[in-house]
């Protein structure tokens, strides 16, 4: 999973790519943030039979920004992960 944050503010957010999945789209923030976490609508524009859309999405950067924790929810589903930046 690439995660390519471009604003904390609400509206078209961050960038997502599921490689292994094929699975692509963006993230439409639903609030503004402090810049150490994110929440929004995960909107896929790549492979939407392949994996599932519209779920809620939230990020939460350690304080070192080094890594960022991450939460999809939707139909019932939750996913979780720990996305580190590359060096």
């Amino acid at each position: 999973m690439k995660v390519k944050v471009t604003t904390f503010r609400k509206g078209t957010c961050a960038f997502v790519d599921y490689p292994s999945q094929g699975c692509a789209g963006q993230w439409d923030c639903t609030v503004n943030s402090d810049g150490q976490w994110l929440m929004g609508r995960e909107h896929l524009s790549k492979g939407q039979g392949a994996c599932l859309d519209g779920g809620l999405v939230t990020l939460h950067f350690d304080a070192d920004e080094k890594a960022a924790r991450f939460e999809w929810k939707g139909q019932g589903i939750t996913a979780e992960a720990k996305l580190k930046r590359p060096d």
